[in-house]
C-alpha cells in the first residue's frame, strides 16, 4: 500500500459518507486547537483520492481545528485504499475515538451492516473487536425508547443498561429508571435490579399456575374425596429449603439489610452443631 505525504487545502476534502453520528465536545477542540497552536501537528491527516477530491480516512477533529484556525492547507497521508478497505479504515479510526459513546457506536454498526451485509462476527473481525462487543451494542438499539434516551443523556451506563434492557416489563422497568435518575446506578446495582425482577416473576407466574389438581368425572369415589391442590416449590434464599408456595412472602429490603442477612446466614451455617441439646441413647 503506497502512500505520500502532501499539503491540501481543506476544500479539497470531504467527510466520508458513513460516520458515526457524533456531536464533538467543543472543549476537546479547543484543547487541540491549543495544542497545535503550542506544539504544531503531531500527526498528519490521513485521505484516499477519490475522483477530483480527497475524502477523509481519519483525523476529523484535526481538520476541523485546523480549519477553524485558519489554516490554508493541511498536512495530510494520501494512501491507495479501495471502498472496503477504506471502510473499514475509517470503521476502525471511529471505534478508536475515545469521545464516542457506545450508543453511537451502536447506531454506527447498524448502518455499517445495512451497507455491507456483513454479519456481526465478521464486523467485530474487521475492526478488531470481540463479537460480543459488537452485539451488546447493537441489542441496545433494542431496548425501549425510554431506556435508550437514557443512555443517550448520560443517567444510565451502558453497562448498567446492559442488564435493564433484560426487564421486559415496561412499568417495572420505567420504574427502575426513574430510580436510577433520582439516586444514580452502576453495573452491579442493575444486575441486582434485574435478578430481583426475575424473582418476582417467577414467583408470581408460580401463584398464577397454582389450582387443585383436577378430579375425574369419571370416578364417583374421586368426586365424593375432597380435591388435593398440586403444590408448588421454592427454594427459600435464606435456609436454602425447598418450600410451598403457599409459605412465600415477598421481603424488599436495602442493599445493607440485604447484606446483613447474609452475613447472619453464613454464621448459623458455620455455628457448630449443640452437642449438649443431642440426646444420646443408653447403651
Amino acid at each position: 500500500m503506497s502512500e505520500q505525504l502532501v499539503q491540501l487545502k481543506p476544500d479539497q476534502i470531504t467527510l466520508p459518507e458513513l460516520q458515526i453520528r457524533h456531536a464533538s465536545d467543543s472543549e476537546t477542540i479547543e484543547a487541540l486547537k491549543e495544542s497545535i497552536r503550542t506544539l504544531g501537528l503531531l500527526q498528519p491527516i490521513v485521505v484516499r483520492r477519490k475522483g477530483d477530491a480527497y475524502e477523509l480516512i481519519a483525523g476529523r477533529q484535526r481538520l476541523r481545528a485546523m480549519t477553524e484556525l485558519g489554516w490554508e492547507t493541511v498536512p495530510a497521508r494520501v494512501l491507495e485504499l479501495s471502498d472496503e478497505d477504506a471502510l473499514i479504515a475509517q470503521a476502525v479510526e471511529n471505534v478508536n475515538r475515545r469521545d464516542v459513546s457506545p450508543l453511537e457506536e451502536a447506531e454506527y454498526f447498524a448502518e455499517l451492516r445495512e451497507r455491507t451485509g456483513w454479519s456481526i462476527a465478521e464486523l467485530a473481525r474487521r475492526i478488531g473487536r470481540p463479537e460480543s462487543y459488537v452485539r451488546e451494542r447493537l441489542q441496545l438499539l433494542s431496548a425501549p425508547e425510554e431506556l435508550i434516551r437514557a443512555v443517550a443523556d448520560g443517567a444510565i451506563p451502558f453497562r448498567a443498561a446492559r442488564y435493564l434492557r433484560q426487564i421486559d416489563d415496561p412499568t417495572t422497568l420505567s420504574t427502575y429508571i426513574a430510580f436510577a435518575r433520582q439516586g444514580g446506578i452502576n453495573e452491579d446495582t442493575a444486575r441486582r435490579w434485574l435478578e430481583d425482577y426475575r424473582r418476582q416473576k417467577e414467583l408470581q407466574q408460580a401463584l398464577e399456575s397454582y389450582e387443585p389438581q383436577p378430579q375425574s368425572y369419571y370416578d364417583p369415589a374421586a368426586l365424593a374425596e375432597p380435591s388435593t391442590p398440586r403444590d408448588v416449590t421454592f427454594e427459600c434464599a435464606i435456609c436454602r429449603q425447598q418450600r410451598t408456595i403457599r409459605e412465600a412472602y415477598t421481603l424488599i429490603v436495602c442493599e445493607d439489610c440485604h447484606e446483613e442477612l447474609l452475613r447472619v446466614q453464613a454464621e448459623d451455617e458455620q455455628q457448630p452443631p449443640d452437642t449438649e441439646s443431642v440426646s444420646h441413647q443408653p447403651e
